[in-house]
């Protein structure tokens, strides 16, 4: 029997995270990636060699993300991370709205002044709640109806949450919103150099540490080995021999690297835990599309992407929050969906989407023209959002799938939180911490 011997399947967040408390605790680690880098959806890539990385799915952390500090801290990685205030609009009418203080909502001119004072209201409760569970029975429509009232929610809630949630906008969880609402802040944190530079600076330090970090080294099967007593694993046509294994990514993968084992999927949810995909439009421009705001919410009217005046759910203005001079004095833009694969947008070549993009982008900025483009990117994550329905947290699977040898964790797992790196480092450290106390048990 081999002892000890961890093998981690996905260099994101909770693999480099799980990685970091495992080898403190003396394990012999190997991360296994499929890609070239480490940062699973946080990764960045190079626009040129002068600028810092940019990541392809805009990225920020809160300030109150303190998962992420200390992970950041234990690596001596602190000093990278400054903290920023950019400006949250809503764009209605026309019109660019804040809406991130009380003053703003007060001078909101959609709202009544009965239905300004509904809507701070039922922020406040919201606030000041401290769990999460009597608030998992309930749709954030029938919530918020019966807090902030039918006007705030039509005109305010509903087309955020058409938006983000298409078809399925009616039945989210409010436990998913309140989480969101919750751990919200207006000052927000980013790494210098880019996520890039922090995640390469981070996989140093486990390296350093004693990690052993292969990267393209895809694992295609998950399987026994002939005594029962240890895990194989084929990676990139070559079998290895393990104690124990960390899966970090989809229920769809899982299933099928796993299929040879005698695993109860049912027990799993596996068929029941719904996610969406995304599609991130990233470009860098000669001239910014909006002048002062950060994060724009697009609300939508129709469940049908194309249907919309502005086809997609948020405009990030990276370098109104991150200084153009780390670009080479260019301004930074990102376009966002939420949607199933199989919708016919996601299936759009990239040339298409980045055409639907622009003509969005000028309903923002009319004076805004492909011509003032000087590098595009368009990328995907078929398993990038977790659907959340009510009682949600009877879905989610233990850690533990197979014999206390194979376990998983996943952006399933970090419930109710949303997902996103700070509670992708959060998991990673909790389903250590499992196996840890399963090998200790055994």
């Amino acid at each position: 029997m081999i002892k000890n011997k961890i093998a981690i399947i996905g260099a994101g967040y909770i693999g480099l995270s799980a990685a970091s408390l495992l080898r403190s605790k003396g394990y012999q680690v190997t991360i296994f990636e499929g890609s070239g880098s480490v940062g699973g959806l946080a990764k960045g890539i190079s626009v040129d060699l002068e600028s810092w990385t940019l990541e392809p799915f805009y990225h920020h952390w809160f300030k109150n993300e303190q998962s992420i500090i200390k992970l950041a801290k234990e690596h001596n990685l602190e000093h990278l991370i400054k903290t920023y205030n950019p400006r949250t609009t809503f764009f209605l009418d026309d019109v660019f709205i804040p809406l991130d203080s009380p003053h703003h909502t007060l001078t909101h001119p959609q709202l009544t002044f009965v239905e300004k004072l509904r809507l701070i209201y039922g922020l406040v409760i919201i606030k000041l709640s401290r769990g999460w569970k009597k608030f998992e029975n309930i749709t954030v429509k029938d919530w918020m109806v019966s807090n902030m009232g039918e006007g705030v929610y039509r005109k305010i809630w509903e087309p955020m949450m058409i938006g983000k949630w298409g078809k399925n906008h009616e039945h989210i969880s409010m436990s998913w919103f309140w989480a969101r609402i919750y751990t919200r802040t207006k000052a927000l944190m980013y790494p210098d150099g880019g996520f890039q530079n922090f995640n390469e600076q981070f996989a140093t330090s486990l390296l350093n540490q004693g990690v052993d970090i292969q990267l393209n080294s895809m694992v295609s099967k998950i399987h026994s080995s002939p005594d029962r007593e240890s895990i194989k694993i084929t990676v990139n046509n070559i079998q290895k021999e393990f104690d124990t294994i960390l899966y970090t990514s989809s229920p769809g993968l899982l299933k099928k690297i796993t299929s040879s084992l005698e695993i109860n999927y049912s027990k799993l949810n596996l068929d029941q835990l719904e996610h969406c995909s995304a599609i991130s439009y990233l470009f860098t421009s000669n001239k910014p599309v909006i002048e002062n705001d950060y994060w724009v919410n697009i609300p939508s009217n129709n469940t049908e992407i194309l249907e919309n005046k502005i086809p997609f759910l948020v405009f990030v203005q990276h370098t109104n929050m991150i200084p153009p001079s780390h670009y080479n004095g260019n301004h930074v833009g990102y376009c966002g969906n939420y949607l199933s694969s199989n919708d016919i947008f996601y299936n759009k070549s990239d040339k298409e989407i980045e055409e639907i993009y622009i003509k969005g982008i000028q309903n923002l900025n009319p004076n805004f023209s492909s011509s003032d483009i000087i590098f595009s990117n368009v990328a995907r994550a078929e398993y990038a959002q977790p659907i959340i329905k009510n009682n949600h947290s009877k879905l989610i699977p233990e850690f533990d799938i197979y014999k206390n040898k194979i376990f998983w964790a996943s952006m399933n797992h970090v419930y109710p939180w949303d997902r996103g790196t700070n509670y992708a480092a959060e998991i990673g450290k909790r389903v250590a911490l499992k196996i840890h106390h399963s090998i200790a048990g055994r």
